[in-house]
């Protein structure tokens, strides 16, 4: 099950770690690219789908056990991994290809946001500056792979996934805040239901 994420704002997936004169940087992967790592998507969508009043017998049975619901003296739990696998979230092969092949145009992919805090007065407080990368608009791919029969995946539970995702208006860091605004779509539907 292949799905694409188009964002229609600057997002940010952040690396945890400050660079120059960032504060916060994006997480890049070895070709210097942004992604979006897999356990970040699965929690996303589990989320959403959760939000959509699924029943929390199909989340586990799709997503596993939340580790801080797991019983501490079950060593085995049932399920605990769930019968999907979400791979990481990249950009198109050709457009990594193109930007591999020019380097210099991969820094034309990053710009800074830069952001303060207030006090009563409408004062910049003392060392609130903060400034942080962000990425331009743009569309990644990924895709869920069941780890067990992919018929009973689609059969029972495509709708399900389909409506999860359009719950799924933001991404990232500060989502809250304008930024990560996307439409989460899923390619390559198919309605057989044998």
């Amino acid at each position: 099950m292949e799905y694409t994420i188009d964002f229609y704002s600057n997002w940010l997936i952040g690396s945890g770690m400050g660079g120059g004169s960032k504060d916060g940087i994006i997480l890049k992967d070895d070709d210097g690219l942004p992604f979006i790592p897999g356990k970040t998507l699965k929690g996303l969508l589990r989320d959403a789908f959760v939000e959509c009043g699924f029943d929390e017998e199909n989340e586990i049975e799709l997503f596993g056990h939340r580790k801080h619901k797991l019983d501490k003296n079950e060593k085995n739990p049932k399920n605990e991994q769930g019968k999907l696998y979400f791979s990481s979230a990249y950009l198109q092969k050709d457009l990594r290809s193109h930007l591999n092949n020019n380097k210099v145009l991969i820094n034309g992919l990053f710009t800074s946001k830069t952001s303060t805090q207030l006090d009563n007065h409408k004062q910049a407080e003392n060392h609130s500056l903060r400034k942080i990368e962000v990425c331009i608009p743009l569309e990644l791919e990924a895709s869920i792979t069941p780890l067990f029969s992919e018929k009973e995946i689609y059969k029972d539970y495509q709708k399900h996934l389909e409506k999860a995702f359009k719950m799924l208006k933001l991404l990232g860091e500060k989502r809250y805040r304008g930024i990560g605004r996307c439409i989460v779509k899923l390619k390559n539907i198919t309605n057989d239901n044998s």
